[in-house]
C-alpha cells in the first residue's frame, strides 16, 4: 500500500517505518494516527487501541470542527477494536461516546447511528435497549446507503423480539431485508453501502423472524 498510514498489517518493521515518518510529518498527527488504527481495528486490535490512546493524547491540540468530526470517528474505530476482542462493554461505551460528539457536531455523521443499535441489540444489552431505540428514531430519517437502512431496521427487529412484538419484529425484519440490494442508489458509485457478507448470520436471522421464528 503507498500510503504509509495505511498499513494492513503490523510488524516491528512497519512499526518503525510509521513512526518515523510520522515524526517528520508538521501537522495532522492525530489524524494519520486515527486513520492507520482504523484499518488495524479488526486485525490487530490491541495495536489499534495503541494507536489510538496516542490519537486521543493529541485530540485536544486543535479545536476545529473537522478536528471534532475526526474524532468522533476515533470513537468508531475504538469500538469495532474493543469488539474485535469481545470487549462487548467498551465497544458499547466508544459507540457512546462517538453518538456524543455527533450530538454537538450534527452535520458530521459517522456510521455509530446505525452500527451502534444493531450492535447492541445482537449482544442482547437491554440495558441499552432504551437508548438504542431512540437512536434509530435520530438516525434513521438520516440514513441514505444501503447498510444503514439494513442495520437500522435490524436492529429494530431484534429488539422487538426480545420485547416480545412478534409482529412488529417481522416487519421489521421484511423492511431490513429489502436493503439487502445488489446495487447502490447511486449511479456513479453502484457498489458503495452495500449489505457485505459479514452479515450473512445476521440475514438468516432476519429471515427466520419474518417467518414468526427467533
Amino acid at each position: 500500500m503507498s500510503d504509509w498510514f495505511r498499513n494492513e498489517d503490523w510488524s516491528p518493521e512497519i512499526e518503525e517505518q510509521f513512526f518515523l515518518k510520522l515524526g517528520r510529518t508538521r501537522t495532522q498527527k492525530a489524524q494519520y494516527l486515527r486513520i492507520q488504527a482504523s484499518y488495524l481495528s479488526e486485525r490487530r486490535p490491541e495495536v489499534a487501541l495503541s494507536l489510538l490512546d496516542r490519537y486521543f493524547e493529541l485530540r485536544d491540540i486543535s479545536k476545529d470542527a473537522a478536528t471534532f468530526v475526526d474524532q468522533a470517528q476515533g470513537y468508531v474505530d475504538q469500538a469495532h477494536a474493543f469488539a474485535a476482542l469481545g470487549d462487548w462493554e467498551q465497544s458499547a461505551a466508544a459507540f457512546e461516546k462517538a453518538l456524543s460528539r455527533e450530538r454537538d457536531f450534527p452535520n458530521y455523521l459517522t456510521q455509530a447511528g446505525f452500527e451502534f443499535p444493531v450492535f447492541a441489540a445482537i449482544h442482547r444489552m437491554t440495558n441499552r435497549y432504551a437508548f438504542a431505540l431512540g437512536i434509530i428514531e435520530m438516525y434513521r430519517p438520516k440514513a441514505t446507503l444501503p447498510v444503514e437502512r439494513f442495520c437500522s431496521y435490524a436492529a429494530s427487529a431484534l429488539i422487538a423480539t426480545e420485547l416480545g412484538a412478534g409482529q412488529e419484529a417481522a416487519d421489521f425484519a421484511r423492511q431490513a431485508l429489502s436493503a439487502s440490494v445488489t446495487q447502490s442508489p447511486f449511479p456513479h458509485h453502484p457498489g458503495i453501502g452495500l449489505v457485505e457478507g459479514k452479515h450473512d448470520g445476521l440475514k438468516t436471522q432476519l429471515q427466520r423472524l419474518t417467518l414468526g421464528g427467533n
